[in-house]
Formats: C-alpha cells, structure tokens, sequence
C-alpha cells in the first residue's frame, strides 16, 4: 500500500514512520525542510495539567492521561532520548489561582502529580524564581520539553531505513480523485505519485491540502512569537519549565532557553504578536535572572487550531484521504501516527477518535466559522 504523507514536521514525521514500520510504502512531501514550519518554533512542552482539569470530550480526555506513555514507548523504540522530564512550575494570580487550584484538585483525582507551592516551594524547586504577592505555583514533576529536531531527524531517518521516501522543497499541486477517493498526487517538481491514501499533516497549510483534493477543513491560525537565548552560564538559566501568567520560559539544548507569549483569552484566544522587550519583561519579573537575557533567533510560530479541537481520520465519502490535524501537535504526534496506521493499514476504527472526526464540521455547517485562505496565510 503506497501511502502519500503531506508535511514533515512533528505529526508528518511521527505518521511516516509508523507507518512505515508497519508495512506501507511511505511518500513523505515537504515544501520546505523537516521540522523548519511550526514545529521548531513552539515550546514542545509535555504536561497533563492543567489539562486534565479542563473539560474535554471523554474520548479526549482518556487519550490525554496516555500520552506521556507513548513517548516513553518511542524513546525506548528509537534508542533516543528526547524528553527532559524537567518538571513545570505553572504561576498564577488572584482569580486565576482559584482556578488552577480546582483544576489542580480535578488533576490530582485523574492521577496527576501536582503540587501547590509558596514563594519559599517555588524556590525550592527553582531557585530562579521569584513569586509576588498573591501569587501561587502549582508544581507537576512529571513534564517536560521535547528535543524536536532530534526527534524528527532520527523519526525520517528510520522511515528511511525501513524505504520511505522524503522529498524535500517539494509541495503539493494538485491532488487527483475519482469516485471512490484520492488517487494521486502532483508535486512542484512535476512528478506524480499514485496513491492508494494520503495523509494530510500539513498543519497551518492544511486547510489548503484538503482544498486540493476537494474537501474543506476549518482551521484557525493563532501565531504566537517564540525567542531563543544565545547560551547562558548555568547560574542564570532556570531548569525547569516556568509558566507565568503571559509568558513561559524552558531550557533549549546547547545551554540557550525558549521564550514564549502564552498571549491572553479572549479575540484571537493566545495570539500573542507582543514586540522581544515587553516579553523578556514579563517572564523577568518570575525570573529576574534574565532581565537583561540576550537573544539570539525570534520567530513567529503558526498554530494550526481546528474548532473544537485535533482532526483525525477519513471522511465517509474520501475514505483514504486522512486528516491528522491539531494544535499541539508535538505531543499529539505519536499517538496520531499510530491511530493513522491502525485505521489505514489494519481497518480499525479507533473508538476515542469519534468527536475528533472531520465528517463532524458537516453535521452543523454553520458552526464551522471562517475558513482560513491563501490572503489570511500571508498576512499572518
């Protein structure tokens, strides 16, 4: 079985693999180079809070608690570790506090690990940190961050062993259909690739890929800026992840860190666009160690942000067109490329998948809000 794979970033790599392994014919497509789109700008983190106290659809919410595992499995697969289990420490204020507090109690009733901590725990934990008055920091030890790019590399590297192809700098045209589903694939270099399934991990440009075969996609894009510090001294850089309330900070291989605008809720929910001072202000006033931090690289990460949550599996009427779509992609990312092979190669049907269907954007077309396009792509 010849199966197509669009975009090798986080899902795409994850996807090829697999299936890879587990029998198929593996084209992967890259318009640029591996892991270079939203998956190397992104802060890669790994946490099940607060997200196991958020209220979430039940097939989402058992997958949550197991995603952990599934990097365990593939660090143990690949020989390769790429997590550092680096802990979090989340710092809230005021009302958010209450809120991370019963999100925490709903956590801790899940099995997760979360403590919360004073200004004296906090700096127990890290002694960087600083917390104000009135703040409070929950601490979960088991998170951490995920080295991408070596995970990616060593991912595409297998896949290869195993025959996949990996054509980078190259991207799709058009997409060929007949009236049972996709069945080929034109490329920017002029080659066509018969398919017997394509997989749609294009992330932000994902809503195009489905366009090409005749199928529509809602996404949101939410962009967010990531910094990179040049290397720092080890005295100054904090080793585990702080979540303050605007921005976050984790370590980055080579000695550097990762800063990020976590944004606000509301218009554009955690888009953050927020100029490299003010963020470096921010994170400095939890972390006063890097208020004069230097910078390195800034980037502007792409979210690819389906309504109401991932998009995995095949519509009805494109069966062997498969979607492999969501905001965290990172740690989505083996477990989707597991679901793709069971559904594709063995015929499965993955029980928990049922509300992240893309066949659900049809029940109630008016739901699906605005569709992003070619013009919103390059203003953004």
């Amino acid at each position: 079985m010849h199966i197509v794979v669009i975009g090798a970033g986080s899902i795409g790599s994850h996807t090829a693999y697999r299936l890879a392994q587990q029998g198929a014919q593996v084209t992967v497509l890259e318009a640029g180079e591996p892991g270079r789109g939203t998956s190397s700008a992104t802060m890669a983190w790994l946490s099940t809070f607060p997200q196991l106290g958020w209220e979430e659809e039940p097939g989402r919410a058992a997958l949550r608690t197991k995603v952990h595992q599934y990097f365990y499995d593939i660090e143990s697969e690949l020989d390769l570790k790429v997590v550092d289990w680096c802990g979090t420490l989340n710092i809230a204020h005021g009302n958010e506090a209450q809120e991370l507090k019963h999100r925490a109690q709903i956590a801790r009733s899940k099995g997760a690990g979360v403590i919360e901590l004073d200004a004296a725990g906090a700096a127990e934990v890290e002694p960087l940190v600083r917390l104000g008055p009135g703040d409070t920091a929950f601490y979960q030890q088991e998170s951490g961050w995920v080295d991408v790019a070596a995970l990616i590399n060593r991912l595409l590297t297998r896949a290869q062993q195993l025959g996949a192809r990996l054509l980078t700098q190259t991207s799709v045209t058009a997409i060929e259909r007949d009236g049972t589903g996709v069945t080929a694939v034109h490329t920017s270099t002029g080659e066509l690739l018969e398919a017997d399934a394509v997989v749609n991990c294009a992330g932000s440009w994902g809503t195009h890929v489905a366009a090409m075969a005749g199928l529509t996609m809602p996404l949101d894009l939410r962009p967010g800026r990531i910094l990179t510090t040049e290397p720092l001294p080890a005295e100054s850089r904090p080793t585990t992840i702080v979540n303050a309330p605007l921005t976050s900070v984790r370590p980055h291989p080579g000695g550097s860190l990762v800063l990020n605008g976590r944004g606000l809720q509301g218009a554009g929910e955690n888009t953050n666009l927020s100029d490299t001072a003010p963020l470096i202000a921010d994170i400095a006033r939890y972390v006063p160690a890097l208020a004069e931090v230097p910078i390195a690289e800034t980037r502007i990460g792409i979210r690819p942000v389906p309504p109401g949550g991932p998009i995995v599996g095949a519509l009805p009427w494109a069966p062997n067109f498969y979607f492999a779509v969501s905001h965290g992609g990172i740690g989505w990312a083996p477990m989707w490329a597991w679901f793709a092979a069971r559904e594709l190669l063995h015929g499965e049907s993955v029980p928990e998948l049922s509300a992240m269907r893309p066949e659900r954007f049809h029940w109630k077309p008016e739901e699906i809000g605005r569709f992003a396009d070619d013009a919103e792509q390059a203003r953004r």
